[in-house]
């Protein structure tokens, strides 16, 4: 069965083209409680990108003004193309699924702003390789494109992981791709437009030799992290990629650090979660058991609040009538008026 993750990521706002963050609760818009409260309840009613062909929405909200934390399902799916469904004992067909035909998967998400700081903490569920982060920052874009303000989220690594990265000394190779290529060999080449050509230079150590990791990859890695716990992680470098493989442990691992937000330690959750016999997923209490886990961990390394209180498991946490159907008809009598068009 596919692996049950949770990843934490930092959220912050800023003023464009400034770096300083502001106060959660002081921001120029107004409280990013509310503005995100409000963000999720409008996607209750569904939140279409016909850039991306995804569909996002929220199935459960559950929200504590007074301590500040947002908690529900999420779902996402895509939509665009015909496939079939077939039963696995006999692979006969069961279901034609049409292009506009969206399969949603529940995310468990987890959303932590106290009112003094300047960052806050999101946890997001994973299923296997899937997730929703990337549908939830399109959102979040969208929230503050007529303002004068950014919503930034960065991944939370736990130190102990980025530090068993950067002391590490064998690395066996580093890759720089898309990095500008010497005149000379554009000459060579003959290569009028270099903007045609992916660029690739990989260094490799000689067998039972290492290379240094780089000070400016070992500074990214590093981020600034003022007190221990998670280091948030979100310069970038120069090129557009930036590989290197290390061992540790005695495995071979590649890490991708010049596109930080790639970069995340996924907790996995998967023996510690019940999964639901009948539909595949986890019990809603067991994973938001193990999200208010993940909650509490960061929020005491990371800043020396008062924590929220955790709500006991309640009645509505529970599967509604979109998480049981399991996908949307965007056709369908009425669902097309209830869904907000972006992109």
């Amino acid at each position: 069965m596919p692996t049950i993750s949770l990843e934490s990521l930092s959220v912050r706002v800023r003023r464009r083209r400034e770096r300083e963050y502001l106060p959660l609760s002081k921001l120029a818009p107004g409280d990013l409680f509310e503005i995100l409260h409000a963000l999720f309840v409008d996607l209750g009613r569904g939140s279409l990108n016909s850039a991306e062909r995804t569909l996002l929405r929220v199935a459960h909200l559950q929200a504590n003004p007074k301590e500040r934390w947002l908690e529900g399902f999420l779902e996402v799916g895509e939509y665009g193309f015909e496939s079939q469904l077939v039963d696995k004992d006999d692979a006969a067909l069961r279901y034609l699924r049409r292009v506009n035909d969206v399969e949603m998967l529940p995310f468990f998400f987890l959303l932590y702003l106290p009112r003094r700081p300047r960052k806050g903490i999101l946890v997001l569920q994973r299923f296997g390789s899937l997730g929703v982060k990337t549908a939830l920052e399109a959102e979040f874009a969208r929230c503050f494109k007529d303002t004068d303000h950014v919503l930034e989220i960065h991944p939370l690594i736990p130190e102990r992981v980025v530090k068993r990265w950067t002391d590490a000394r064998q690395v066996k190779k580093v890759r720089l791709v898309g990095f500008e290529i010497p005149t000379d060999i554009a000459q060579a080449f003959q290569l009028g437009d270099r903007e045609e050509v992916e660029s690739e230079l990989v260094l490799v150590a000689k067998q039972g030799h290492t290379l240094s990791l780089p000070s400016s990859v070992k500074k990214l890695l590093g981020g600034k992290r003022p007190r221990g716990g998670f280091v948030e992680v979100q310069e970038s470098l120069s090129t557009e990629s930036v590989k290197v493989e290390i061992q540790v442990g005695g495995e071979t691992r590649t890490i991708d650090v010049s596109d930080p937000g790639k970069m995340a330690a996924y907790d996995n959750v998967t023996g510690a979660v019940v999964i639901d016999g009948s539909t595949g997923h986890p019990t809603p209490d067991s994973i938001r058991t193990e999200a208010w886990k993940l909650l509490r961990i960061v929020r005491r390394e990371v800043q020396d609040l008062k924590e929220p209180t955790t709500p006991r498991p309640a009645a509505s946490v529970s599967r509604t009538r979109s998480q049981e159907a399991g996908s949307v008809d965007l056709d369908r009598d009425g669902a097309s008026e209830t869904l907000r068009k972006s992109g």
